[in-house]
């Protein structure tokens, strides 16, 4: 019987943690503009069962910068296939705004874990302008900008908002 006690008391304990991270996470993402995007999101990467506060911060720019760097790779994909010079130059363009925000998201790191979150707040914001200053590449090659890029970008641009929220909660 004693067995038995210690064995459900160590479920419950092990079921109250799991709880207090979705709880966490839950707390975190009514504090974004998008509580399901934020949800999803960091409930998909298995580090986030684990993670404190800035912890889950750490997370979505490591999402951030993995978006940027999928983004990129696509840009250098429609870079080897378009047909004229003026989409390759706008292309060139989005693949170093997505680069920039790759760089930034470094930066934002260390920030983070040194404790400037001011600073890592800086280097996030600075990271939601690639899709802005791709979509601007287009407009001055006068060139049609790709449905499927302005779609991915704006994606970015949703995780990037998640994150600074998530950032403005942490100090």
């Amino acid at each position: 019987m004693a067995k038995l006690t210690l064995l459900w008391a160590l479920l419950l304990s092990v079921s109250l943690l799991v709880k207090g991270d979705v709880t966490l996470i839950q707390t975190v993402c009514r504090e974004t503009s998008d509580f399901d995007l934020c949800f999803k999101t960091l409930k998909s990467d298995p580090r986030s069962d684990s993670a404190d506060r800035k912890g889950l911060v750490a997370i979505m720019i490591d999402i951030d910068s993995q978006t940027s760097t999928s983004i990129t790779s696509y840009v250098s994909d429609s870079i080897k296939s378009a047909g004229d010079e003026s989409t390759k130059k706008a292309l060139s363009d989005c693949l170093d705004a997505y680069g920039s925000a790759k760089d930034h998201f470094g930066d934002a790191t260390d920030d983070l874990n040194s404790g400037d979150y001011g600073g890592a707040n800086v280097q996030v914001s600075a990271s939601l302008d690639a899709p802005s200053d791709c979509q601007s590449g287009f407009g001055d090659e006068k060139v049609e900008y790709p449905t499927e890029l302005a779609q991915r970008g704006e994606s970015f641009r949703k995780l990037c908002s998640l994150t600074l929220a998530m950032i403005n909660h942490i100090g």
